[in-house]
This record gives structure tokens, C-alpha cells and sequence, in this order.
């Protein structure tokens, strides 16, 4: 008899706590939220950031536009179905959506997925050339998602990080980027920064991220080739002070 009620009460401490999983887990599915992660896992560079800063002066004349993707990721469970988010332009945003910008994606967390990115063409206008402009990004509730990852305040009540909010700044300016590997590449100059995009091929926009090491020492050594391809033939290649244009001395 005593075994018998003992197997009760256990039988019932095993259904009470598998309806408390049930009600944490259904209580947990309810509250799907949609966040920008470079807010709480940032880039090697930068380990937490609100806003990105795009050297659209990079970018040669012979180029029009260049795509940048923003990931967004979900605070939730996965779904079997595809889930629509909603992300409007915010308050202060100096950048003109169909001239300066443009979205290319649809918005939406695949089926089976926890993250996609926001899809942005930036075309170069002469405005952009010439000055900096904002594009102010603002992820808002909807029937799929709640936005309630809001801001990071850190323990002195200062610095404040915006989870459903990235502002990106376009500017003309043309700086040394921070990926830019001196031994593998030689000295930054305009010229050489757009004759390799001309030789190599590649987006210059890459060089407002993270740019491997591996990345930087192919460079550096296609672009010693040619250099002395083109010393061989007569074609000597300068800088625009007048010296030559060399390569990193690790190549």
C-alpha cells in the first residue's frame, strides 16, 4: 500500500512539473523578439556597436552602387513558417531612400532560421561624395515580433546601446581603412587602393568590415606580379608623389 501511494505521488510530481516546461516554453514562444546583434556581439573590431561608418569615398568613380548586408536575429524559437519583420526609416535620417539608398530585399526570417539580413544598395550620389549622410534604421513591433530588447545601459548608467536601432553613416571621405595590413599591402594611397580594386576585381566596400590576413597577403602578393609585370614592360607604375608604388615588405 505504502509502495502504491508512493508511485502516486511520484506520478503526480512528474505531470506537475512537465505542465510547469509546458507553460514556461508556450510563455517563452509568445514573446519572439527582433534585435540588430551587432548591438550585443559587434565585429572583432568593435565588440559592441549601435551604428557602422561607410567610406563610400572607397568606392571608385566607375562605380555606381555596392551592397552592404545588416543582420537581424530573433530572440525566440524557430518557426516552420517564414515570418515577415518590420524596420522603418527613423527620425533624423539625412540619406534619401531612391537616390542615395535603396532597400533590395524582402524582410523576413526564413522558415527554420533565427536570423537574415536587411539588404541595403547604396548608390553614389554627388551628395554623398561631398558630405556625410545618415540612414537611421528602427526595428518595430508587429504581429510576428515585439521589439523589446530596447537599449544596453551599462553599470554606470552611461553608455547606451540601442538593440532596435542602427544608424549608418555614408560618407565621401577617403581614409585608410582599418583592415588596410601595411606589411602585405605597403603604404595606403588612393591610387594603389583603386588600382588593386581595378586589377583584382573586388567590392571596396569590403574594407569598411573585417578583412582577413590571408585575404590581405593574396593581395599583396597578385599585386607585387603585377607591379613587376609592368615594371618589365616599361610601365613603371608611381604613386602620385612621384615614388614607386611598392607592395608590404612581408611580400
Amino acid at each position: 500500500m505504502k509502495k502504491s501511494i508512493l508511485n502516486i505521488f511520484l506520478l503526480l510530481t512528474v505531470v506537475l512539473c512537465w505542465s510547469c516546461v509546458e507553460d514556461e516554453l508556450n510563455t517563452f514562444q509568445n514573446e519572439d523578439s527582433i534585435y540588430f546583434p551587432m548591438s550585443t556581439e559587434g565585429t572583432s573590431q568593435n565588440p559592441n556597436m549601435d551604428s557602422l561608418f561607410y567610406s563610400v569615398g572607397l568606392v571608385p568613380t566607375t562605380f555606381t552602387d555596392s551592397l552592404i548586408s545588416i543582420p537581424v536575429k530573433v530572440l525566440g524559437r524557430v518557426a516552420d513558417e517564414d515570418r515577415s519583420f518590420t524596420v522603418e526609416l527613423g527620425q533624423g535620417t539625412t540619406a534619401q531612400e531612391g537616390t542615395d539608398f535603396e532597400f533590395v530585399n524582402e524582410h523576413v526570417i526564413p522558415a527554420g532560421e533565427v536570423s537574415a539580413t536587411i539588404d541595403i544598395r547604396l548608390i553614389k550620389t554627388e551628395e554623398i561624395a561631398e558630405d556625410t549622410v545618415v540612414i537611421k534604421l528602427k526595428l518595430l513591433a508587429d504581429e510576428h515580433f515585439k521589439s523589446e530588447m530596447t537599449t544596453y545601459v551599462d553599470r554606470y548608467g552611461q553608455e547606451q546601446l540601442s538593440h532596435v536601432g542602427l544608424d549608418i553613416y555614408l560618407s565621401g571621405v577617403l581614409q585608410q581603412p582599418e583592415d588596410w595590413f601595411e606589411p602585405y599591402l605597403g603604404k595606403f594611397s588612393s591610387k594603389k587602393f583603386f588600382l588593386m580594386v581595378d586589377v583584382l576585381g573586388f567590392d571596396p566596400l569590403i574594407y569598411t568590415g573585417d578583412v582577413a590576413l590571408s585575404k590581405s597577403q593574396y593581395f599583396g602578393v597578385v599585386m607585387k606580379r603585377y607591379l613587376d609585370q609592368q615594371k618589365a614592360l616599361g610601365n613603371t607604375i608611381y604613386e602620385e608623389d612621384g615614388t614607386e608604388m611598392e607592395m608590404g615588405v612581408y611580400i
